[in-house]
């Protein structure tokens, strides 16, 4: 058993499916740390699960698809402003 750091209280893994306006869902694993110096705190750390995901994550990093937005986009702008009036 590996010795507990006094920092992280334990780690939990997972796997995550993230929509990011992209054709595909990017495909991540995920890590999450509990943070003992801070109670109730969580860091969650995300990775590509595959290379079409690590892929993707590349093209947005690059800029690619920055303007892409979700059909129903213009329609939560026009209720946001009334909200705001």
């Amino acid at each position: 058993m590996r010795p507990r750091s006094r920092y992280v209280a334990f780690a939990r893994n997972g796997c995550a499916a993230v929509h990011v306006g992209l054709a595909a869902p990017l495909t991540l694993t995920t890590t999450s740390l509990a943070v003992q110096a801070v109670p109730g705190t969580r860091m969650v750390v995300y990775r590509p699960a595959d290379e079409i995901t690590r892929e993707a994550i590349g093209k947005l990093l690059a800029g690619e698809g920055a303007g892409a937005r979700y059909p129903c986009w213009a329609e939560h702008q026009r209720r946001k402003a009334g909200l705001a009036s």
